[in-house]
């Protein structure tokens, strides 16, 4: 509840997109909006409903809102190299390159860590999940 009222109450230039079925939320986005693009940040997904293909409909919201709002670009934020079919982000990139557009390839990302506790524990929390 407190999430909502953040992007509710934020900056425009960030904004969550919510797709609900039967009155529960079962996928959602985050995008920010500066100098002409439209960035795709983080998004999550229900694996309840999983037909309704919620998450490919957030995302073309999110390419109309980009567009209706005079925003030049949109940026899906990351993809496997095409020659690595076994890339652990191979599936999010057939998803994203199901969109079409053009590929551009960016300095990587890099993470820059403020906690170090928190991440390590983080980190150690993704090894126990696999």
């Amino acid at each position: 509840h407190n999430l909502l009222q953040f992007f509710q109450n934020s900056d425009p230039q960030i904004k969550l997109l919510l797709a609900q079925y039967q009155g529960k939320v079962i996928a959602a986005i985050i995008v920010s909006f500066y100098n002409q693009t439209a960035t795709y940040l983080h998004g999550a997904s229900s694996g309840e409903h999983r037909n309704m293909m919620a998450p490919h409909l957030l995302q073309w919201a999110a390419i109309k809102i980009t567009k209706q709002l005079g925003y030049k670009y949109y940026d899906f934020w990351g993809i496997a190299p095409s020659d690595q079919p076994n890339h652990p982000w191979s599936g999010i990139s057939r998803f994203k390159r199901g969109f079409g557009g053009k590929e551009i390839n960016y300095v990587p990302v890099r993470e820059f860590v403020y906690n170090k506790p928190w991440y390590w524990l983080m980190k150690l929390g993704r090894k126990f999940k696999k």
